[in-house]
């Protein structure tokens, strides 16, 4: 699994879902819980409850930690580097491998690559997040 995409892939997994566990907990709480259970009492279905109960209600805190996990395995340089063996290429490895290089060109371009989709997703996410107050 060592020098594949699969093992890189796999790898971020295994340190990523720790928080999304974390970061998720305090939303799955008691009370949706007796939220989904109305849905049911009213002869709702639980593709239903799913549907226009905890989707809804969820937006805001799936989107936070899928957006936590995002940046977590984004910026990861050491795990890629250890597990894909520099045969995996990713933005971060390639930042580095410029500054290494002393490239300073190839590396300000790839620092603005690297953190756009960041930015993006922060703008995303604050719009959504304002919008549904």
């Amino acid at each position: 699994m060592s020098g594949t995409f699969a093992g890189v892939a796999l790898a971020h997994f295994l340190i990523v879902f720790p928080f999304v566990v974390i970061l998720s907990t305090a939303h799955w709480s008691a009370q949706l819980e007796a939220m989904e259970d109305l849905v049911h009492t009213l002869g709702g279905s639980s593709w239903q409850a799913w549907r226009y109960v905890l989707l809804p209600l969820s937006a805001k805190a799936l989107l936070t930690v899928f957006f936590q996990a995002f940046l977590i395995s984004w910026f990861d340089y050491g795990l890629t580097s250890v597990i894909g063996l520099g045969q995996v290429s990713t933005m971060t490895l390639r930042v580095f491998q410029y500054i290494g290089e002393a490239n300073p060109v190839y590396a300000a371009m790839g620092s603005c690559l690297l953190v756009f989709p960041p930015l993006l997703l922060l703008w995303i996410n604050k719009n959504m997040v304002l919008r549904a107050k």
